[in-house]
């Protein structure tokens, strides 16, 4: 592999397409040389400037009305594409906002991190250590400077401790919030005081606790991969994909039941997993390749399923110490991804490899999201070169973005299928 900086969906597999994919949905990008934020609508190519300065880390809301980002003055902002911008409270601290719906959003500040429920609205500090916002956007949970887990309406409302802490005297919690359960009866909570991790899994009406033993998410070394167009849920949210010292699993959130997906030799691990179907599970194993106090890994993706001794590699090891941003899986039956192959059949058929689209594009370092007719991929590259890129290998360029220069921070490109 080369190096790189949901809902679950039913793949049926199809034949390639060598048509163009459909230009569509927005792009939000950092125009090169000015580093203005600038929004471009793919269908009608409208682009108009929503901000003037220079800025980094941009996000963009699900229904693309609204783009937030930050300045080297490590403020955030949010604006409408007619370019009404909002300053938000606080700084001191670089990295993207995280949109929680089309109108709620999570940013960063020195002391923690800012929850600003609605737009419009004013932010307040939530927690030091992350916030969780439940599927229909009504609450969030969060564990408090005390170790308590804490349950609130999204607007701050009705504040109530869902599991006191075991050791209000602590002075780093040992315990986190992982996410709801898609039914939003249940909270997971990891557990971090002993080693392998648990899981908690805290019911929302009365804090009763399922212990899950030797059960916690997997992640490359370095950095994090961002799966698109899957979940790491199942279809219907039963199971969820996590891994053990010995295996990625499948944990039931309702009753804390284990099944073993994919077993690990020695030295392997899970760097995150997603559902293809009932049957079949996309994962990236990590390969522990450390010699002494140098450390060195190699990552490759498989298809695991459907039976349990089941597992195809798509991609096997590359690079020592490569990286993988974003994995994106396509209704149309086709994976995409920053390495070397870049899109392929969930057979392990190759469809394009990076690089080699003849049209001159430069190697792919992330994937921005599928195209808004599912048929291909939005990427960019090491550069900032946008490009629209199809099943049968073909690109074209859409813009080129700024890089990271100035200290202002990646990502400088975003897209949403919405117009």
């Amino acid at each position: 592999m080369m190096r790189c900086c949901c809902v679950a969906v039913a793949l049926v597999a199809s034949a390639a397409c060598t048509s163009a994919p459909e230009l569509g949905g927005t792009l939000v990008y950092t125009e090169y040389s000015t580093e203005n934020v600038r929004v471009r609508n793919l269908r009608t190519g409208e682009d108009t400037q929503i901000d003037g300065g220079q800025f980094g880390s941009v996000s963009i809301a699900p229904d693309a009305k609204h783009v937030a980002y930050e300045g080297i003055d490590e403020i955030t902002k949010y604006a409408d594409r007619s370019g009404v911008v909002t300053a938000l409270p606080g700084a001191g601290c670089a990295g993207p906002a995280s949109w929680l719906s089309s109108d709620a959003l999570v940013y960063c500040v020195s002391g923690g991190s800012m929850l600003l429920p609605a737009l419009g609205a004013t932010p307040r500090l939530i927690s030091n250590y992350g916030v969780s916002v439940s599927p229909d956007g009504t609450e969030d949970a969060f564990i408090d400077g005390s170790g308590d887990v804490v349950l609130e309406n999204l607007d701050g409302t009705d504040v109530r401790v869902l599991v006191p802490s075991s050791d209000p005297t602590e002075t780093v919690p040992h315990i986190d919030v992982a996410g709801f359960t898609p039914d939003q009866r249940a909270l997971l909570v990891l557990d971090h005081s002993t080693y392998p991790n648990a899981l908690e899994i805290v019911a929302l009406a009365d804090g009763t606790t399922t212990a899950v033993s030797n059960a916690f998410f997997g992640g490359p070394p370095v950095g994090s991969i961002r799966y698109l167009g899957a979940s790491g849920y199942s279809a219907d949210g039963s199971e969820l994909l996590m891994q053990s010292t010995t295996s990625l699993i499948a944990v039931n959130v309702g009753t804390g039941a284990v099944r073993p997906i994919a077993a690990f030799s020695d030295g392997q691990s899970s760097a995150g997993a997603v559902f293809l179907d009932d049957q079949q599970v996309l994962w990236v194993r990590v390969d522990d390749m450390s010699v002494g106090d140098e450390g060195a890994y190699q990552l490759s993706v498989h298809v695991a399923g459907p039976g349990p001794a089941d597992d195809l590699v798509l991609d096997p090891p590359g690079q020592t110490r490569a990286l993988l941003s974003t994995i994106a899986v396509s209704p149309a039956g086709f994976i995409a991804l920053p390495s070397d192959i870049i899109l392929m059949k969930l057979d392990g058929t190759v469809l394009a490899r990076n690089g080699d689209d003849g049209k001159g594009g430069m190697l792919v370092d992330d994937i921005l999201g599928l195209t808004s007719d599912g048929a291909g991929v939005m990427t960019v590259s090491w550069d900032g070169d946008v490009r629209n890129y199809g099943q049968d290998g073909t690109s074209s360029q859409i813009v080129t973005t700024a890089t990271n220069t100035d200290g202002l921070l990646a990502p400088f490109s975003a897209y949403a299928t919405a117009e």
